[in-house]
């Protein structure tokens, strides 16, 4: 957001923190996930 006041910009940081509570499900899922995006990035890495 940008409020306009006198020629100045004041920017407001809105922000929002969220704890998580993974079960073992999803914690499997997320593992999962970050592994498959682990090996397309080193496949990648390796053809450039």
């Amino acid at each position: 957001m940008c409020f306009f006041m006198l020629d100045e910009c004041i920017i407001v940081n809105e922000g929002l923190k969220v704890k998580l509570y993974p079960d073992k499900v999803m914690v499997d899922k997320f593992n999962r996930s970050l592994g498959n995006a682990r090996f397309v990035w080193n496949n990648l890495l390796t053809e450039y």
